[in-house]
């Protein structure tokens, strides 16, 4: 978010938090437990991805498809974050 979408830091936390509550839902005790014991992992990974891909459409307002992780095109910059 800092290097690659060159957002400012007050901007990436913000929004991180608006994020959180899509990315980790309140889920109850019981409900964590089974999904970790079922597939192994705590959360699910589609809402990371549709926020990251959001976020990248938003910011770069392009296509999240056709992102690169690092600008090709871009040897200025020296965060390689």
């Amino acid at each position: 978010m800092l290097g690659r979408l060159k957002m400012s830091t007050e901007d990436c936390l913000r929004k991180y938090k608006d994020f959180m509550n899509i990315v980790f839902p309140d889920k109850s005790k019981f409900w964590k437990a089974k999904d970790i014991l079922c597939s192994g992992a705590a959360w699910d990974a589609k809402p990371l991805e549709k926020v990251i891909k959001t976020l990248i459409q938003e910011t770069l307002n392009t296509d999240p498809e056709e992102v690169q992780l690092m600008d090709p095109n871009n040897t200025t910059d020296k965060c390689k974050v």
